[in-house]
Formats: structure tokens, sequence, C-alpha cells
């Protein structure tokens, strides 16, 4: 035989090069080989998938049938499988990557064993998967092993545990609903049942590949909020407030406060303004310049007219608010909890509920923390932004008149947290400042009292104290800061050119006249339905 093959010259891991040596033979004279001789000549060494170098092959090929003596070349190498074991950065996957052999051994289970050992990877893995990789051969970072994730725990919760009427509409588009029998003022006794504080419960933690614990994120275990009043925990179950006078509920996030009620005839010239800590019962209306601040509800018989409102519960009209376009003459209404009015026009609503509307909503500026609905009318100008849900049979006027509708952010919680992270910096100021004082008093006894003393280490408590206060609250906000989930913009009629859907940071303009439907977020955008 004329050609000689052998593995040699520069030796690498799991790789040899194929030497390839012609030796021409004169008697009888030999046939220069070609490129198929060659690939034979592999084939028969058991090469025949070798990694060929083309362009040495040819090269080679080339010599023998041109140049007279022994010609020796290199022509490519025998390569034996590879398997590589990867562990991603948290631990919580590992991937295996298998490259096929060309003429050499494939990878065995043992070598995939230990790449596995090599990597510590301990805990998850798939052996069904590994077992299809080994029999295909080959693969590309196919997932070997998965960590267990750690549960998530269950925040607190607050429930309120009074009796109250079924609302018909919060979660059927299609319900028609009353609206003016809700404005009926609630009343409670002393021990009332009011709301229930669920305690919250902790995560447990996962595992990852490497056999590591992973902790569950921690819960914040949230008491019901401060400075609540007319209500105390139940003696009998702290997680139980209960009502310690009688009068209005004012349902908050974290409690409850129970306030007394007020009657008036109307609020104007002859009244003043109005500011206690109680609810207020409006048997006529609030004129046009005046302002009422109140700790719990506001009952209005009548109208609102161009007047600021402020409420730490619910304000229902069963007449309507109605301002001016513009200037000082707007309505302003601000609130924890929910308006309901049989219209709004030309006002500013803050409600940290629902905004509820009878006959509909023209020209005016509406957040609510939950939903804004309206029964029979329209919503027309201005800018409408709601946490869940905005709905009207008619959104936007024939005329386009620029009508702007935002859901699934909660109003005014961003501006909020600044507030609340400013008042955290302060607050973390005044502490150093007051631990320094502390400091030089303990070095410097001589030029302190232990009256002093008592003094400056009772104020270090305080803003301790109000220090964990504005971390709830930081804790709340962060949580009410993300996409609502099912935000939606409903028409029950006709959406009308001009209107403007926002859902998150996406929006959509509406060009022209369309029937009525629901709007949400279906991936990156919003499509009507």
């Amino acid at each position: 035989m004329s050609i000689h093959f052998e593995l040699g010259g520069e030796q690498k891991a799991k790789s040899s090069q194929i030497l390839v040596r012609y030796e021409p033979v004169e008697d009888p004279p030999s046939v220069p080989p070609d490129r198929n001789r060659v690939l034979d000549g592999l084939l028969a060494q058991g090469w025949k998938d070798a990694a060929l170098d083309d362009v040495a092959l040819k090269a080679f090929v080339n010599r023998c049938q041109t140049e007279k003596g022994v010609i020796a070349a290199a022509i490519g190498e025998v390569q034996d499988g590879v398997c590589e074991v990867s562990v991603a950065e948290d631990s919580m996957s590992a991937w295996l990557t298998i490259v096929p052999p060309a003429g050499g051994k494939p990878v065995t289970p043992e070598e995939v064993r230990d790449a596995i050992r090599a990597r510590r990877i301990v805990h998850g893995v798939q052996m069904d998967t590994l077992r299809a990789a080994l029999v295909a051969g080959s693969c590309d970072r196919k997932v070997i092993a998965r960590g267990e994730p750690p549960t998530s725990g269950q925040p607190t919760r607050f429930t309120s545990v009074l009796e109250a009427p079924v609302t018909p509409g919060d979660d059927d588009e299609s319900t028609s609903v009353d609206y003016r029998s809700m404005g009926v003022l609630v009343l409670v006794g002393v021990g009332t049942p009011l709301m229930r504080r669920k305690p919250a419960r902790q995560g447990l933690p996962g595992k990852d590949v490497l056999g590591m614990p992973v902790p569950a994120s921690p819960v914040m275990d949230l008491p019901f909020a401060s400075s609540l009043v007319g209500v105390a925990p139940d003696p009998a179950d702290p997680d139980l407030l209960v009502a310690t006078v009688a009068g209005s509920p004012s349902f908050l996030d974290k409690g409850v406060n129970v306030t007394q009620v007020v009657d008036v005839a109307e609020v104007g010239l002859t009244s003043g303004n109005i500011d206690f800590d109680g609810t207020l019962n409006v048997k006529g209306d609030i004129r046009a310049g005046m302002t009422v601040h109140v700790g719990g509800d506001i009952v209005v018989t009548g109208t609102i007219e161009a007047a600021e409102v402020v409420a730490g519960g619910n304000v229902s009209v069963k007449g309507g608010i109605i301002g001016k376009s513009g200037g000082a003459d707007t309505a302003v209404i601000r609130c924890e909890g929910s308006v309901v009015a049989r219209f709004i026009e030309s006002a500013r609503i803050d409600a940290g509920g629902c905004v509820r509307a009878e006959r509909g909503i023209r020209q005016a500026e509406v957040n609510a923390g939950d939903s804004v609905l309206v029964e029979s009318g329209g919503i027309s100008g201005g800018k409408t932004c709601a946490l869940q849900r905005i709905q009207a049979a008619v959104l936007g006027q024939p005329s386009g008149l620029p009508t702007v509708l935002q859901a699934g952010f909660h109003p005014g919680v961003q501006a909020a947290h600044q507030e609340a992270e400013q008042a955290r910096k302060h607050k973390l100021d005044e502490l150093g400042k007051l631990l320094q004082v502390l400091i030089f008093m303990e070095q410097h006894r001589d030029k302190s009292t232990p009256e002093m003393l008592e003094k400056i280490q009772r104020s270090i408590g305080q803003m301790k104290g109000e220090l964990a206060e504005i971390g709830f609250r930081l804790a709340d906000l962060e949580q009410r800061m993300t996409l609502s989930g099912g935000a939606t913009v409903v028409a029950g009629k006709r959406f009308h050119v001009g209107v403007e859907i926002r859902i998150g940071h996406r929006r959509l303009v509406i060009d022209e006249d369309r029937i009525g439907g629901k709007a949400w977020l279906k991936g990156s955008q919003v499509e009507i339905d």
C-alpha cells in the first residue's frame, strides 16, 4: 500500500492530527492518489467523520500528482466528543452542551457525570433529559438541572367585617347600577366589629442546584395604622378593630376611623367654612367659594358648587358636582374613600377609592385609587385616571373633544412615595444629629445631667418610632406602584375620535368613531375587543 495514515503531530486535548504519507512504488508503478482514494483510506481507518482540512487535502493530492518522492501532510483532525456543564449566576439552573465527535469517541455517561460532579451540582438533576441528550449525541445549552425557587409569603391583609349591601356593577360590566341609592350614611355603635387583620405569613426557602438554601423574600408584617380615631383593638382579639364610639365608619387601607355626625342645612355664608374631625351631613348645597375639611364622610343632599371639599372618608352627593372651567372657580374634591355624585362637571376629583357618576363626567380631572364608573352617560374632555377600570356608555364627544383616559397605575402613589422618601431622609438626618449629641453627653458627663440624657434618649426613641412608621408606609406604596393586572377602559356604546387611552405606559389614540368595547393591554399593545 503506497498511502499510510497515522495520528500524531500537534496533540490537543480530545483531538489528534491526521497525518497522511504517500510513498510511490516503481515496480509495479503506483498510481498517485486522488481525493476519493484518500477518503477511502480514512474510511478504512474508521475516521469517516473526521474534521478534514479541505485546503490541506487538496494540496496533498496535487503534490502527489505533480511531485516525486515521498509526500506527507496533515490533512485534518480526529476529534473526540466534548461535553461542558455550566451553572447560572443565581445557581438556580444548569446547562449541558455536547459537541459530537469528528471521527473520535462519543461523549460517555461517565464524562457527563464527572462534569456535573466538577460543578458541584447535587440537586434538581433531570435524569430523563440527560439520557435523551446522550442518546442524541449532541445538544446546545440544554437545561439538565433546576433548583426549587422559594415560595412567596402572604402579605398582611386587612378586611372589613362590617356587613354592607352588595353594590351591583362592581364585577359585571353590563349591569345597570342605581348610584342614587348609594349615598346612605352607615352608622355603627360602640363595640361593633369593623376590621380584621390577618398577620403576614413568611414564605418557605427554596434550594439551588448546588444544594444551597435560597431564602424567601421577607414579608413585612404590617400593624394597624397609627392615630386611628374612634376604634381600638378588641381586648380579647388584638387583630380585630372594634368601634369605641357611635358614629360613621371610614375604611382605610390598614384601619378604620369612626367619627361622630354633624348636620347642617347648607354650607355657605351663614355657616362659614367648616373644619372638624367628624362626619358632615349637608341637607342642602355646598356653595361656591366655601371650604369644607372633615376627618370622616361628607353626605350632601344638594350639589357641590366650585368649593374645596376634603374628607378623610367618602363624599356622597345626591345632586351633582359642578364648577366653572378654569381658575379658582373649579370644584376641588379630595377624599380617602370614594366619591358618588349624580354628575361631575368642571371639577378636580382625587379619591382613594372609586369615583361613580350617574349621568356623566365632563371637562373634569378625575383620579381614582380604584375605578371610575358612569352609569348612563359618558366621559368627555379632561383627564380621567384609575387604578383598575374606567367605564361609561360613551367615551369622548362627536366633536372630537380631547379626552384622556388612563388605567393601570395608582394616581398619586409615585408622588406620595417621593414625599415619604424625603421625609425618611429628613428624619434620618435628625436622628444622626441626636445620636451625636448623645455620644457627646456620654463622653462629657460633667457637662450634662441625668435629666438631659433621659430627654435626648426619649427623643431618639420617638424618632426611631417615626422612622418605622415611614418604613411601613414606603413598603405599602412600593406594592401599589406596580402596574395593576386587568386594568381596562370600557365603552358600553361608543368610542369617539379624540379619545386617548393609556394603560400603563402604552397608549392608543382613537382616530375615528367606533363601536364600544373593552380596551386592555395585550402584550405590549393596547387593543379593543
